[in-house]
């Protein structure tokens, strides 16, 4: 008769107490930022990190609250910028419900196209209004404004990028040493005091655009014609009439 075998399965064995886990997690974290300082100090004498980190602050959008990536020079160049947000907005409905080309950039990207517009809609808020460019909110922000998934709001990207609406022109990432300086003197420069909390990374940067394949298919609206402006009445008494002296009170 075989002998029963137990179900039950043994507790592994900690190869450290909780007391040196806690020592080993304590010096890794030291060494990291004994690491970080010591490359913060190079940065402070390094002409060629302050170079760096100069051009990064020039590049900041006007107004912008945390840093985002620098657009490499030139690279906006041959992406058509909107008119309005408004616009873009009717532009990006328009072509998901009129055009082959729209329905099938949905199909292929799985969303449906008022989730589709939803998406859009929340991506117009963050960018520059009279350009369309420097479209820098995380994926978090996208989120919460417009109620949509994470998975949806990458949907609706991948949608955009398909009919040339919206072109990312620099990817998020986690942030380099030379990059989180500048992310914390930028931060300096608009609050006016050191973060509590290093900037780690930077979201995608995006230019929504306004491609001339849609722009071409988009019929223009009709303008109303605009209504006969009357001359004005003026209610003075004392006129002067050709050929007619105008005496006052008479």
């Amino acid at each position: 008769m075989s002998p029963e075998v137990s179900d039950t399965t043994p507790a592994l064995q900690q190869p450290f107490a909780d007391s040196e886990w806690e020592e080993i997690v304590a010096a890794a974290v030291a060494a990291v930022a004994a690491i970080e300082a010591a490359q913060a100090q190079d940065t402070a004498t390094d002409p060629l990190a302050e170079a760096a980190i100069a051009e990064m602050l020039e590049a900041q959008p006007a107004g912008a609250r945390t840093f985002s990536l620098p657009i490499a020079p030139g690279a906006s160049a041959c992406v058509l910028t909107w008119h309005s947000r408004r616009y873009w907005l009717t532009l990006c409905e328009w072509v998901v419900t009129h055009t082959d080309r729209g329905r099938s950039a949905l199909k292929k990207a799985g969303i449906a196209a008022a989730t589709f517009v939803r998406g859009c809609a929340a991506h117009a808020e963050f960018a520059e209004s009279a350009t369309g460019r420097r479209m820098s909110a995380s994926l978090d922000t996208l989120v919460g404004r417009s109620g949509l998934s994470v998975d949806q709001i990458k949907r609706c990207r991948r949608a955009l990028k398909a009919l040339e609406l919206g072109v990312e022109q620099a990817r998020g990432k986690l942030l380099n040493s030379l990059e989180r300086e500048a992310a914390a003197r930028h931060y300096e420069q608009v609050h006016g005091q050191s973060p509590a909390q290093p900037q780690r990374g930077a979201a995608s940067v995006w230019t929504l655009s306004a491609p001339q394949w849609a722009t071409e298919a988009m019929p223009m609206p009709e303008k109303a014609p605009r209504p006969r402006r009357r001359p004005a009445q003026s209610n003075d008494q004392n006129l002067w009439i050709p050929g007619r002296a105008c005496l006052p009170g008479r």
